[in-house]
């Protein structure tokens, strides 16, 4: 094992194989400040806020400039074209080896990230519908996001808020500029100033976009459904719009901060497009292959007995 450090930075230790690009993980001080101007300077950055996870290990990871990325904004996505581009992305995670064991075990080090929306999902499975030939159609597409955004990224910044350790780690896809170019970024990050402004300076004024008329309609279809038996419950939602000068990573912290939610998001693809998400809930989780799900709606206590009994 070769140890090497950089100006900035201790006890950082490497995995060297022979000249290629090699794991390299490095433990370093950071505070939530300097992470979120971290962030502020990264190209297409992915932040993964478990700040307010309450009963376990919570962690902080960012990555961002993804050497590929799978996206979709048609919801075209079972011609071969896509395919293809789906199959080169999983070819291309699967050459992202796994850390050694001589590293901090970490949630995420290098890998894939991204989100697929419920349009895209109910693109896929639509041909099951008996109104299979008009279905599609009915689908809206708003353009605002893409339908599927998934991105490969080689390395990761992780914050243990716990134990409030912090490990920048590269993987062996990730090439010495951008290597160089992240700790550049690191060094240069200095302290945001979002604190310094009042509530007021984040007030913004939604407007919905379904009428009262066609809120109805919506319902009434919903329930011919539910008669019809083609479905036993509907989470019926609509979209509120609004216009903002807001910088998104600063109103990102404000309401980070104000709703205290245990799984939050904020990702950017790039093209002034981004995503702020805030979920009491965590849908699914994966942890040494055991799959859990824990969605708010239709969960109850496990008791080890029948229903009915």
């Amino acid at each position: 094992m070769n140890k090497s450090t950089s100006p900035n930075h201790t006890n950082s230790k490497a995995i060297e194989q022979s000249s290629k690009p090699s794991w390299k993980q490095i433990s370093l001080p950071l505070d939530n400040s300097k992470m979120i101007a971290f962030v502020r300077q990264l190209d297409k950055p992915v932040f993964l806020d478990g700040t307010y996870i309450d009963g376990a290990a919570n962690y902080q990871i960012v990555s961002g400039s993804p050497i590929k990325t799978l996206r979709d904004e048609n919801l075209d996505a079972t011609n071969d074209d896509f395919k293809t581009q789906i199959s080169e992305l999983e070819n291309l995670a699967k050459q992202i080896p796994q850390p050694p064991s001589t590293m901090e075990a970490l949630p995420f080090t290098a890998g894939l990230a991204g989100f697929v929306s419920y349009e895209y999902g109910a693109y896929q499975n639509i041909d099951f519908c008996h109104e299979q030939n008009t279905a599609k159609h009915e689908i809206e597409i708003d353009n605002l996001l893409p339908t599927i955004y998934i991105g490969l990224f080689t390395w990761s910044l992780v914050k243990n808020l716990s134990t409030r350790t912090s490990y920048l780690t590269f993987s062996p896809l990730c090439p010495p500029k951008e290597r160089e170019k992240i700790q550049r970024y690191l060094n240069n990050s200095n302290p945001d100033n979002e604190a310094l402004y009042k509530d007021d300076y984040f007030k913004i004024y939604w407007h919905k976009t379904l009428s009262k008329q066609n809120y109805r309609q919506q319902v009434a279809k919903i329930k011919d459904y539910i008669l019809a038996g083609d479905c036993y419950q509907v989470n019926f939602t609509q979209r509120f719009e609004a216009k903002s000068d807001i910088d998104t990573l600063d109103y990102y912290q404000h309401l980070a901060s104000k709703t205290k939610t245990p799984y939050s998001c904020y990702l950017s693809l790039g093209d002034n497009r981004q995503l702020l998400s805030f979920s009491p809930e965590q849908f699914i989780g994966i942890n040494n292959k055991l799959v859990s799900t824990k969605p708010i709606k239709g969960t109850i206590a496990n008791t080890g007995k029948e229903s009915g009994k």
